[in-house]
């Protein structure tokens, strides 16, 4: 997609380690986002205002499974959502902590209600679109994982990778990309 596409495009949706550069709960350190990523979204932004199309909307959405694990909090888990959509210069967001195969303990997080909001599954972004009232032909899912493309295909969105999204940001190649083997990397 070139920036004309994005002509077409009100809703952005991004999966958080789209932006994110780390998970605090395994390395320890507080969140930091990815070079570039807050000043090209901004810069998007700027760009649509000055040519005077709809404004530019922007929403995240996280899988956060390692709460069915005991190792965050639901607390910790929205707060680390909530920090990532601030970043980026929104308020709409959505966090699942259901996992299938929690740790014991944990096995309300596998509940199927739950899991359906889980990506692959199309529920958060289902639950965006409703409360941003954007047609879907004008959303793009953008992320990393194979679940980002994944939940965007069962909710019949559009959808792109984080590294060519961002191709045009500092360090932008030097991104991890899960759809790569390791020989590739």
């Amino acid at each position: 997609m070139n920036s004309t596409d994005l002509d077409t495009i009100d809703l952005i949706i991004f999966g958080d380690f789209g932006v994110l550069s780390n998970t605090p709960f395994r390395d320890g350190q507080p969140l930091s986002m990815l070079p570039g990523r807050i000043e090209y979204l901004a810069h998007l932004r700027e760009e649509r205002r000055r040519a005077g199309g709809a404004p530019l909307f922007y929403a995240v959405t996280g899988n956060k499974g390692g709460v069915a694990f005991g190792l965050q909090s639901e607390e910790q888990a929205e707060a680390e959502v909530r920090w990532t959509a601030e970043q980026i210069g929104t308020t709409v967001y959505r966090v699942c902590f259901a996992h299938p195969t929690p740790a014991a303990g944990f096995e309300h997080y596998a509940e199927p209600d739950a899991l359906k909001r889980r990506k692959p599954a199309p529920g958060m972004l289902e639950e965006i679109i409703a409360q941003a009232a954007i047609p879907r032909e004008r959303v793009l899912v953008v992320g990393t994982y194979a679940d980002d493309c994944r939940a965007a295909q069962a909710a019949a969105l559009a959808w792109m990778p984080t590294r060519s999204f961002f191709a045009k940001t500092t360090n932008a190649g030097e991104d991890f990309d899960p759809f790569l083997g390791p020989e590739e990397q």
